[in-house]
């Protein structure tokens, strides 16, 4: 590491302290000219397909710890390396680019490329340019974002890249990395893609914990999952979301797009724009991803089925458990979130193979509402005695408030009768009336 290290001075003069900066004599601004300004898009500094990623610019790429995040990203760059499309994201150009990651050993890099260089499309042209433009550094440590602002320069400046990767950027987070990954981004990497006019990939993780209800979620929102503040769905140019969806036989993934989607011009199934794909592990044995059939993704978004919610619910002889308990039960059991839960149950109570009902009053609070598997249920066969808890449990949920109806009837019948006999003294209307006025109250 003695190699990847800056002296003082070159550190200084890549990045002006505050003191200078706060003098002023160091800030020059310069203004666009309309001529300029007034000129068609073009795509000089364009990295990715249709400026969907620019010199200057970054991009981030996040997801749960383990489900493949770097085979992914070092797939990605392997195939910008040589100007192929990576997951259907193309080049603009064949990229130089600078690997930096802690995580993966050197054997680690080995499974990798034996994996992906092993795919059809690395002709023998293809590997000898990949082996040109795609810089794979030694594994570094973890550290300070003083030291990630080295490890940056020392990259910039000897190697030129094009587009520098990063595994994982939590690793130079030293203290809370909710409030100091936003610093990172803007302090130390913005400024340095900025003066030597390269790109940024950044891989890090989902928050913990990852269970949270997206099932109201729109395109723009998925960002938001992503690890630190509102500045990392802020600062990069382009995100992307790794959200595995099944593991049986293999681990087959959603590749979301979370922001500048429309710029990849994907289309689903039906010739549709879309912001989503499906990517699954390879079945070769070897480590690499490929594209999931329209199959395998029916098969995933299969896995989504809403009567698997039966496997942890109670039976109708049994009784019903509460929401919050569904949610625990189905994060241990099925490994869903309690957003995905949600879904479940209201689609169960709606097709009517899930029973829902109110738990008895004790008190003023709100009573929740209890859950168990119905006996309208065609998959799940139970004997008939079954159907009179369910039944009662029915009825007590639709005769909310009728004890006091027999009460208020006979009330209403009592003052009807005082109307009718004249006979009866106002001072016995009268203390019937505040009677009830008192009780109505």
């Amino acid at each position: 590491m003695s190699e990847a290290k800056l002296t003082l001075q070159r550190f200084e003069e890549a990045i002006p302290s505050e003191t200078q900066l706060a003098a002023g004599d160091q800030i020059t601004l310069q203004p666009i000219s309309w001529d300029e300004l007034t000129k068609p898009p073009d795509s000089k500094k364009a990295l990715l397909e249709n400026r969907v990623l620019e010199e200057d610019q970054g991009m981030l790429m996040f997801g749960p710890a383990g489900c493949g995040k770097s085979v992914l990203g070092f797939q990605m760059c392997a195939c910008w390396s040589c100007g192929m499309s990576g997951v259907h994201i193309a080049p603009q150009k064949p990229l130089r680019i600078v690997v930096l990651q802690t995580e993966d050993s050197e054997n680690d890099l080995r499974e990798y490329c034996d994996g992906i260089l092993s795919q059809k499309i690395f002709t023998t042209e293809k590997i000898a340019l990949l082996k040109q433009n795609l810089l794979v550094m030694e594994p570094v440590p973890g550290g300070s974002p003083d030291y990630l602002r080295e490890l940056l320069l020392d990259a910039a400046q000897r190697f030129k890249p094009n587009l520098i990767s990063l595994n994982p950027l939590l690793a130079f987070c030293s203290a809370d990395y909710t409030r100091e990954l936003g610093t990172v981004l803007y302090q130390v990497i913005d400024p340095i893609i900025k003066r030597y006019h390269i790109g940024f990939l950044g891989v890090i993780h989902t928050t913990k914990p990852i269970y949270r209800d997206t099932s109201g979620f729109g395109a723009y929102d998925y960002q938001y999952l992503a690890a630190g503040d509102a500045r990392t769905a802020n600062w990069p140019r382009f995100s992307i979301q790794l959200d595995p969806v099944a593991t049986n036989p293999v681990v087959t993934a959603c590749l979301r797009i979370t922001k500048r989607w429309q710029r990849l011009r994907w289309l689903n199934e039906h010739g549709e724009p879309t912001h989503e794909r499906y990517i699954k592990h390879s079945s070769s044995g070897k480590i690499w991803w490929e594209d999931a059939s329209q199959e395998e993704a029916d098969s995933a978004r299969g896995t989504e089925d809403a009567k698997k919610i039966l496997e942890i619910l109670p039976s109708p002889s049994e009784s019903g458990i509460i929401r919050e308990e569904v949610r625990i039960r189905a994060k241990n059991e099925l490994a869903i979130g309690k957003g995905k839960t949600d879904d479940w149950l209201k689609i169960g109570v709606h097709n009517g193979f899930v029973d829902r009902y109110a738990q008895k009053k004790l008190s003023r609070i709100e009573k929740p509402h209890c859950f168990v598997a119905s006996m309208n249920n065609s998959s799940l066969r139970f004997s008939a005695p079954f159907s009179k808890s369910v039944e009662k449990r029915r009825e007590r949920s639709k005769k909310v408030g009728d004890s006091s109806r027999p009460f208020f009837s006979f009330l209403s019948a009592l003052v009807a009768r005082e109307r009718r006999d004249e006979t009866k003294t106002a001072q016995k209307s009268f203390f019937l009336g505040a009677f009830l006025g008192r009780i109505t109250e």
